[in-house]
């Protein structure tokens, strides 16, 4: 992996296969954690499913290390999606982490619940956001199901994260940022560049 990594996977199963080992990396590293999780699972399924997969998940949650939220409650609390005030966000995430005691933000976002109007947006996004997890202690993992994407959408995606790794069947196939290898997985051109572009907002700013 690396400081922001890509996961395209097939099934549910997929994702919590990589997912579980992910956060529980994280509990061992003393980070917080946060999952926005896939509107398949919800809130209170996502818990679940790690419940029964991680020991002690209640400590975890009890003592503020791991915050389960809804794609509403991350990306759409205005009403609408707005990078910059996601980016903002994670910012003020990760500063609150060092403030509690924490070395650091983990965090993983499922992006199952995007519509077609919001993609540019959310292309331009990952770019801003790719440089604000470079200068910060923040891990980032991003999870795309491949029956929602084309695969050129999958191709344009990868090139704002370190690592695309790929879920499919039990197997694991990673990238490490390099279009060639991923056009493979895809066999597809490249879709067009975002029309939207994004400035970078003052972090920690109102």
């Amino acid at each position: 992996m690396s400081k922001h990594t890509a996961l395209y996977y097939e099934s549910e199963k997929n994702l919590l296969e990589f997912i579980v080992p992910y956060f529980e990396q994280g509990f061992r590293e003393n980070e917080l954690c946060m999952w926005v999780v896939p509107q398949s699972l919800g809130v209170e399924g996502a818990k679940a499913v790690l419940g029964e997969r991680i020991k002690d998940l209640n400590k975890y949650l009890e003592k503020g290390q791991i915050e389960v939220l809804s794609h509403k409650d991350a990306y759409l609390k205005a009403g609408e999606f707005s990078p910059d005030n996601i980016l903002r966000m994670v910012d003020k995430k990760m500063e609150y982490a060092l403030k509690q005691g924490f070395s650091g933000l983990r965090s993983s976002g499922d992006v199952s619940w995007l519509q077609e109007k919001d993609w540019d947006k959310w292309v331009a996004y990952e770019e801003v956001l790719d440089k604000l997890i470079s200068k910060k202690n923040i891990i980032g993992l991003c999870t795309f199901p491949v029956e929602k994407f084309d695969v050129s959408k999958l191709l344009n995606l990868s090139a704002s994260h370190g690592v695309t790794i790929r879920k499919k069947d039990g197997n694991t196939d990673i990238f490490d940022g390099q279009k060639e290898g991923i056009r493979d997985m895809c066999k597809c051109d490249p879709a067009p560049a975002p029309k939207n572009k994004i400035t970078p907002v003052p972090l920690g700013g109102k």
